[in-house]
């Protein structure tokens, strides 16, 4: 049995939103990336086929709608960091102190006002990213952990590697 007891803060918080939306954005986040590239060489590539400085500032004014989507991500990044701070101030159960006890039947976690049991089969997925555990429900609920907390996270990276289906392993 693996046992410890873990204090959230918001830069755990945040760590876990920021990869778990990651995931949700990564499509729009390289979309905006090649626009804004694209954006940022077009005047080079008007230079190349002769253009003047008047014809390339031309260029530029008119290739301003390659920039929306960037912009609109931008605005959704900003919106989703202001959303998890808002997050973390109004629920208190986020910052609750929590003990997990993990063992070959699940995971039971408690704390003042939270008490509960998942067994393995609820999990859909567990990996070791950027130095947290994170332990998804099929729910799309995760319980995450900084693996330094862990008194043993060999032990443990081997209990998930058995225990759940879709283990990215250690990242």
């Amino acid at each position: 049995m693996i046992r410890f007891r873990y204090q959230p803060t918001f830069k755990d918080w945040f760590t876990l939103n920021r990869i778990v939306g990651f995931r949700h954005f990564r499509f729009l986040i390289g979309l905006s990336l090649l626009l804004l590239i694209l954006f940022l060489l077009y005047p080079f590539a008007l230079m190349v086929t002769g253009h003047d400085e008047v014809g390339i500032m031309g260029g530029y004014r008119q290739s301003v709608g390659l920039l929306v989507i960037p912009v609109v991500v931008c605005f959704l990044l900003i919106a989703t960091y202001l959303a998890v701070r808002k997050r973390w101030r109004a629920a208190e159960e986020l910052r609750e102190a929590r003990d997990y006890d993990i063992d070959e039947n699940g995971v039971r976690v408690t704390g003042i006002t939270l008490s509960g049991f998942l067994e393995w089969r609820h999990f859909t997925r567990a990996e070791l990213k950027k130095g947290y555990f994170l332990l998804k429900t099929a729910q799309n609920q995760f319980h995450y952990f900084p693996a330094a907390v862990v008194p043993d996270q060999q032990a443990l990276g081997d209990l998930l590697a058995r225990k759940v289906a879709k283990n990215a392993g250690k990242g």
